[in-house]
């Protein structure tokens, strides 16, 4: 405890510095940014960028998808809506949310829509993403106003399903339907940073659906960690390095992996962060066969978890399932580890999967790439014995090689006649890494 004021008081501060920089370099900017020759448009988000396209079945290993952003009539009358909502530098048809879509596909238990809003999404300023993420819930607001109204769905039978900034946009979308709103909201990892000042009607809140449920997987940086739906899952704490990415690092061709500051040791914990992340999607996905349950734990605190202090549910429900079957009368924070347990094993390939999509966009970031163009450079998920901090034998091996990644990366990153050095790399990395000191100085 005694390391919680410090902690607390260095993040605001450094935080404090890194948004000072990326602000003055940044200044000015409207249209677009040159990084590297690249355009990256931010400014005056138009929310014509925000497409909605059904997916279903596929073809030849591709996911079939129809535009029907201004035509809703595909959509089958009395069956649940399912919406779902990638985050910062996304897509609709990237890695990730395709598992994610492929999983509903699967199940079949629901009409699967994506919402493509990759072009107010796109990278490298997170605050222009996060900025277009209002014009993206409002779009999608009328969107589904227009399809209540056409007698293609109801309010109750909608599911906003989001991840990260993603999940941030499903709430925002509660603020502009009035008194109305949607059957069910899934924040798959909340983005926390822009979000965290913000009064509960401008983020994610419990308010925003009739059940709001929540996974948290990398809380307290990039994530928040604290409870914001009727019902909150924290699989291993909901923190910072999730068990299944302690085995995992990432191996580049090009020398100082990722180059993130010039620090190889950086680009460790920067992977582990971005794997982290990724869990709560992963799990989300696994979750979604029917044959497999993943069961939590109602319980107050990790700690008490940890040490079998657990409190009964005054709802009844003691346990509950993780996923679409939990039960909506369900409330409170629930917890369960991966160590030796099956679930570790069966989400390890999905995590390799999609680290590798993670680290290949975030990593532009760092680099002078376009972060729609997926065909530079190469990198691969390797897998590594446990460290020394690593329980020994407790975790299954993980099959993740042959995984690839871009490794297309700069040391500078160059907007016009402003250059943001390698000082603001190292804030970022700085950042990262205490906030990995202080999870474990303060737990």
């Amino acid at each position: 405890m005694k390391y919680t004021s410090w902690c607390t008081s260095t993040h605001v501060l450094l935080l404090a510095a890194v948004l000072m920089k990326v602000n003055t370099a940044s200044a000015g900017i409207l249209n677009s940014i040159s990084l590297e020759g690249t355009q990256y448009r931010t400014g005056n988000n138009n929310a014509d960028d925000v497409k909605f396209f059904s997916f279903y079945g596929s073809e030849n290993g591709t996911i079939l998808s129809t535009d029907i952003t201004e035509d809703v009539s595909s959509i089958e009358p009395d069956v649940p809506l399912t919406v779902i909502l990638h985050g910062f530098m996304g897509s609709p048809h990237g890695m990730s949310t395709q598992m994610l879509i492929e999983a509903y596909i699967k199940r079949n238990t629901s009409t699967v829509v994506g919402v493509d809003w990759q072009q107010l999404a796109q990278g490298p300023w997170y605050s222009h993403a996060a900025q277009g993420a209002e014009e993206v819930a409002n779009k999608l607001a009328h969107w589904l106003a227009s399809a209540v109204e056409a007698n293609r769905t109801s309010w109750h039978n909608v599911h906003l399903v989001g991840f990260s900034l993603g999940a941030q946009v499903a709430g925002l979308t509660a603020k502009y339907l009035n008194d109305t709103r949607v059957g069910r909201i899934t924040g798959l990892d909340p983005a926390k940073p822009l979000f965290d000042d913000r009064s509960s009607q401008d983020r994610l809140d419990m308010e925003d659906a009739d059940f709001v449920s929540v996974v948290h997987s990398s809380g307290g940086f990039i994530a928040f960690s604290e409870p914001l739906g009727h019902v909150d899952f924290y699989p291993n704490g909901g923190v910072t390095p999730q068990l299944p990415c302690k085995e995992i690092v990432v191996k580049h061709e090009a020398s100082n992996n990722l180059k993130i500051a010039g620090n190889p040791a950086a680009a460790k914990a920067f992977s582990s962060l971005v794997c982290s992340h990724y869990v709560a999607l992963s799990m989300w996905v696994m979750s979604l066969d029917p044959s497999v349950q993943i069961m939590f734990t109602h319980c107050s605190s990790w700690s008490n978890f940890v040490e079998g202090k657990c409190n009964s549910s005054h709802t009844g429900h003691d346990s509950v399932v993780m996923g679409e079957e939990t039960p909506t009368s369900a409330r409170g924070t629930y917890y369960m580890s991966t160590e030796n347990s099956d679930y570790q094993h069966m989400f390890a390939p999905q995590i390799s999967t999609l680290i590798a999509e993670g680290l290949q966009e975030y990593s532009k970031l760092f680099t002078g790439g376009d972060p729609l163009d997926q065909d530079k450079g190469h990198a691969e998920i390797e897998e590594v014995k446990p460290s020394s901090t690593t329980p020994a034998s407790s975790h299954p091996t993980l099959d993740t090689k042959g995984s690839s990644v871009d490794n297309d990366v700069s040391n500078e990153i160059t907007n016009g006649g402003h250059t943001i050095t390698s000082s603001l790399l190292q804030s970022v990395t700085f950042a990262t890494a205490l906030s990995l000191v202080c999870r474990f100085l303060t737990s």
